[in-house]
């Protein structure tokens, strides 16, 4: 809603798990490498503090037990 398209999203959770990990998918409205999705994300998110972005895809063990979000592992489909 607030990104004004189709958001798929698909949650990967287990009953050993202490937080959600998921998958969210989007069509783009123009080309952009990884490197340039990530880059909208930390300027986006940049000096908000419970929401750390990274390159890598984080695990839920990155979070669990502390009170953030974890965002990365971004991905473009040719």
């Amino acid at each position: 809603k607030h990104l004004d398209r189709q958001i798929a999203f698909m949650p990967h959770v287990a009953s050993w798990f202490q937080g959600i990990a998921l998958t969210t998918t989007m069509h783009l409205d123009r080309e952009l490498t990884p490197a340039q999705v990530q880059a909208l994300f930390d300027e986006y998110f940049r000096g908000e503090p419970l929401i750390r972005v990274s390159k890598a895809a984080p695990y839920v063990r990155d979070v669990m037990t502390h009170h953030h979000v974890a965002v990365g592992g971004f991905a473009v489909d040719p």
